[in-house]
């Protein structure tokens, strides 16, 4: 089975677009997220991520800083702002979003009924 990355497969795909992308890999979401810099950079997909114990929080928030990203938690119907990735004990299920359009975030969140503390 071939292998590639996000930045690669965009490329290959003519992607010109990416609202969301979801990462469910166990704990290697850094090396996803290693392969997807052009992705964050250019198309700025809003990113729904599990992190798990295992995961390399230190990486994925090197990353997430350089693309200028937002570090988002979810708490029930609260999705509340983080200084970093991190490990929380029952709130697997994390958002990191461009800052510019955290405003849209914003927005979606509300009108599903979450109450964005950001």
């Amino acid at each position: 089975m071939p292998v590639t990355n996000l930045d690669q497969f965009a490329r290959e795909a003519g992607l010109c677009r990416m609202d969301v992308l979801r990462i469910d890999v166990e704990s290697f979401e850094h090396a996803v997220l290693g392969g997807a810099r052009l992705v964050l950079s250019t198309l700025r997909p809003i990113i729904a991520v599990e992190i798990l114990e295992a995961a390399d929080c230190a990486a994925i928030d090197a990353i997430r800083r350089e693309a200028r990203y937002q570090s988002l938690y979810i708490a029930g119907h609260d999705i509340l702002p983080q200084e970093t990735v991190a490990y929380r004990e029952g709130h697997d299920n994390q958002l990191l979003c461009p800052q510019e359009r955290l405003p849209e975030l914003r927005d979606c969140l509300e009108e599903a009924g979450c109450r964005p503390g950001f």
